[in-house]
């Protein structure tokens, strides 16, 4: 059963940003420099100030946590269920679709089931499909209408599973 784990050859042979695939893909982390850039890292996401005298401000803190071995980064590790919405949403948002049976063994059949559940509008506007990829069943959006209605579908799945 595949992971979702960043594999840097992921875009080898293809049109896809190398580069880009780290954002979309669960669990990866990065660093972002300069005004309103957003890192994530373990899951956390943090966001620089959006103008150069707060930048200015977090910059000269960051300089004064690192002198007294602050850290400046978050290093809290996400919930579950930050996790699967985070999950969720990306791998929704990318062809490559979300693995329903990398979803059953991280969380459980009912979320599954629930996952499939609020999506299943969706599968009958024919805006999502199922398909099989290397014996796993995955859950994508059809091109262009599945992406165009992304937040509908990804919405009534969130809903589903009780997300407010």
């Amino acid at each position: 059963m595949s992971s979702y784990a960043y594999r840097p050859d992921a875009a080898e042979g293809s049109t896809r940003s190398r580069h880009n695939q780290i954002y979309w893909a669960p669990s990866s982390s990065w660093y972002a420099i300069g005004l309103g850039a957003t890192s994530c890292v373990h899951g956390a996401l943090q966001t620089r100030p959006k103008t150069l005298a707060d930048y200015h401000d977090w910059v000269d803190q960051q300089a004064r946590n690192a002198q007294q071995d602050i850290p400046s980064l978050p290093v809290d590790i996400p919930s579950d269920q930050d996790m699967m919405t985070d999950v969720i949403m990306k791998r929704l948002r990318t062809s490559d679709g979300l693995n329903l049976d990398w979803l059953q063994q991280r969380f459980g059949s009912n979320v599954r089931n629930t996952v499939l559940k609020g999506a299943t509008l969706g599968l009958e506007l024919k805006m999502a499909e199922i398909v099989s990829n290397d014996d796993e069943a995955i859950l994508r959006l059809t091109d262009p209408n599945g992406f165009l209605y992304s937040n509908f579908i990804i919405s009534s799945i969130f809903a589903e599973l009780g997300y407010e």
